[in-house]
């Protein structure tokens, strides 16, 4: 021991004795700071808005608008104003022949086109023939690596923004259409029951005067007052059955535009159902391809089985948010049209619910280990299977008909007014009649009983005239059916145009927040810059001892040395992080003390093997930083690099240091902790052994080979 302390104080001795050892000693432990500071700092926010506006992008617009239910729509000129307000990219708006010159010559990057039918091609799924609107996207992928990769994202963004732009259009211009017919409609509602009410009053004279008929028998007097009292109303049933001609020709007006407004209503409804479909399929074939996947850790599992749930529930939310809509329309026809397809909706929510559940369960249950997941998976894709086949049906129960159901509601109505109009037309053509009836009654009087016979059998017909009128105008006048249809089109116009844009809404949830780029990348550099200050160290200092010493002495000695500049390394760069680029961490100190343990622990590899081999060992510390660097997964996950790295990633000694420093830096979950600082232990004793063991005999081993390199005068 006394040996081995001797090397170590020289050692310490001469750095503090001699200034030009104390100086290279000092930059030696400077150096690997330098190096990962900067590039911690370089990588701090890569991909940030102050970053990617310097990549310029052209965007060229030829949009000519189009028409919507007569108002002007150019949905080109709406993306430019929008991507003047964007700070992503560098948006140079020019023209066709600007773009192309500047593409050529690689002033900018990429450039969109808008087309001249851009706005005509997005506004066709309110007609006939739908077309998708389309952006050309021409890029320079020559230029540069990554850039076309980011122009990509933006164009990405571009197409989202559109598509929701689109869709919020297009449908607050429908329910807006349908929303002014409701209120149309409410405003005659109070003319119509007027004309019901008026109608009604007279009905109920005619008891009064039949009765006076028949009492006119017995006295002639009271005949002739009351037939001169009939004279006089007569001519405000004429007015009222003028006005409620009027009323129901209006009414025949509103339900035909109402009916307008369906057609325009029932592709929206066709398309979110088919949309529904299409998400509920994707959700079966996810749930297939786990079950079928053999390959995939326990972790990426529960991943991937959390994620479906996810979208189980927004399925859930889709149809949650269609219920309500065809249970109004439905409730609009006492034939209840929806009936079936609203019981299939139910049954989807219900078995979505069952789902969502299931898999929550799996997920739970997997955490503890306690379920076969290939049986639970097999349950959960049964009734996914079912929910799949649910909606199917519902979309085929309404394919191409719901149209043709909302037609039969207004259908209903419509005919009911168009046989008021007939009566009212009818009963005005017939007043006439009933006037000269009337005179008839009256000349009856002087011709005594002959008279007051004839106006007992001319009076009924007007009774029953008047009786089928009302009959007609109560079907009409039902105020709970045209109520729910005012109710149905003055919905809430934004809510419901919100809704079709932007059906679904993504709630994020970290755990292990990292705040910024720079912090994500910080655990990689550091561990990188203490491997390379411990090469750095081993090029430029001795790993021999002047002195007769036994192997393993120099050995543990030099060790000693070579592990207080690693671990002074590891501090100077630890605190670097912390208080000079300000990183976010959670456990300082335990951060600091993971890269002490790491310094040490690359001192010890790397010493051991240019100890025990000499250059060689150092070759294969190059050798070691190399292959670390790519199959680490320090930077990209290790899933996206080649087989070779993939399997050579739980050998190697920076996996398990980044891991450390990760658990510093987001949070620590101890069971990685513990097993990190296991592996790492490991390693040191191995290498720490190999080094005891193997030194003296692999020193002498090589001693000819060294002396003999050394003669060629190539080396130092």
């Amino acid at each position: 021991m006394k040996a081995i302390w001797k090397i170590y104080t020289k050692d310490i001795s001469t750095i503090f004795k001699n200034y030009a050892a104390c100086i290279v000693i000092l930059a030696l432990c400077i150096l690997p700071s330098l190096y990962a500071w900067f590039n911690i700092k370089a990588s701090w926010d890569p991909y940030g808005k102050s970053a990617t506006s310097g990549i310029k992008v052209g965007v060229v617009n030829e949009d000519q608008g189009a028409s919507l239910n007569g108002k002007e729509i150019n949905i080109g000129d709406t993306v430019v104003d929008e991507l003047k307000k964007n700070t992503q990219l560098g948006w140079q708006f020019i023209s066709k022949e600007q773009a192309e010159n500047e593409l050529e010559n690689e002033n900018i990057y990429a450039y969109i086109t808008i087309p001249s039918e851009f706005s005509a091609n997005l506004t066709s799924i309110v007609g006939a023939e739908i077309k998708k609107g389309t952006i050309r996207y021409t890029v320079n992928e020559k230029m540069n690596a990554i850039a076309p990769k980011l122009t990509d994202k933006g164009v990405t963004s571009l197409q989202q923004t559109l598509s929701e732009t689109v869709v919020e259009t297009v449908s607050d211009t429908i329910l807006k259409v349908g929303k002014e017919v409701g209120a149309d409609l409410e405003n005659q509602i109070p003319n119509i029951t007027e004309a019901y009410n008026k109608l009604v009053e007279i009905q109920s004279h005619f008891t009064e005067i039949n009765q006076t008929v028949k009492e006119g028998e017995t006295s002639l007097v009271k005949i002739k007052t009351l037939l001169a009292d009939v004279n006089d109303k007569l001519p405000k049933i004429t007015s009222l059955l003028t006005t409620s001609t009027g009323l129901a020709s209006n009414l025949q007006t509103f339900l035909t535009t109402a009916k307008q407004s369906s057609d325009q209503i029932a592709p929206v409804i066709e398309t979110e159902l088919t949309t529904m479909k299409a998400y509920s399929d994707g959700i079966t074939d996810k749930l297939s391809a786990l079950s079928a996947s053999g390959s995939l850790s326990s972790e990426q599992m529960m991943s991937e089985i959390k994620t479906v749930s996810t979208q189980a529930n927004y399925l859930k939310s889709d149809v949650d948010t269609l219920l309500p809509l065809l249970t109004r329309l439905n409730n609009l026809s006492t034939k209840n049209p929806f009936a079936e397809q609203i019981k299939r909706l139910e049954t989807a929510s219900e078995k979505l619910a069952t789902l969502t559940a299931t898999l929550d369960d799996i997920y739970s249950r997997m955490e503890t280990g306690e379920i076969n997941v290939l049986e639970a998976l097999n349950r959960a894709i049964t009734t996914q299977q079912a929910i799949s086949n649910a909606l199917d049906k519902v979309r085929e129960g309404l394919s191409g008909s719901v149209k043709s159901k909302l037609d039969q509601i207004f259908f209903q109505s419509y005919s009911a007014a168009e046989g008021a109009v007939t009566l009212f037309k009818d009963a005005e053509a017939k007043l006439p009649q009933v006037s000269e009836a009337l005179k008839k009654a009256s000349k009856g009087i002087k011709k005594g009983e002959k008279g007051i016979t004839f106006a007992n059998e001319a009076l009924p017909k007007a009774e029953t005239l008047i009786d089928t009128l009302v009959e007609k105008m109560k079907a009409v006048n039902d105020k709970n059916g045209l109520e729910e249809l005012v109710n149905l089109l003055k919905v809430d116009v934004t809510k419901r145009s919100d809704f079709l844009s932007n059906p679904v809404t993504i709630e994020e949830e970290k755990i292990y927040p990292i705040a910024n780029y720079g912090t994500g990348m910080t655990p990689f550099y550091t561990v990188l810059s203490l491997w390379v200050g411990i090469l750095l160290l081993l090029s430029i200092l001795t790993v021999d001892a002047h002195g007769e010493y036994r192997p393993y002495q120099v050995y543990i000695g030099k060790l000693m040395l070579f592990g207080t500049i690693a671990m002074i390394q590891a501090l100077i760069v630890s605190l670097g992080d912390l208080y000079l680029l300000k990183i976010t961490c959670k456990h300082p100190v335990v951060f600091v003390a993971v890269n002490l343990l790491t310094g040490l622990s690359f001192a010890i590899i790397v010493y051991g093997l240019v100890s025990v081999l000499g250059n060689v060992g150092k070759v294969i510390g190059i050798i070691l930083l190399v292959l670390q660097v790519a199959g680490s997964g320090g930077t990209f996950p290790v899933q996206l690099t080649p087989v070779f790295f993939q399997r050579l990633n739980p050998f190697l000694p920076f996996t398990y240091c980044i891991s450390l420093n990760r658990e510093a830096v987001g949070g620590i979950v101890r069971d990685i902790l513990v097993k990190d600082m296991v592996v790492i232990a490991i390693y040191v004793i191995a290498f720490i052994l190999f080094a005891l063991f193997l030194k003296g005999p692999i020193n002498n081993l090589l001693k000819g080979f060294v002396r003999r390199f050394h003669e060629s005068g190539l080396g130092e």
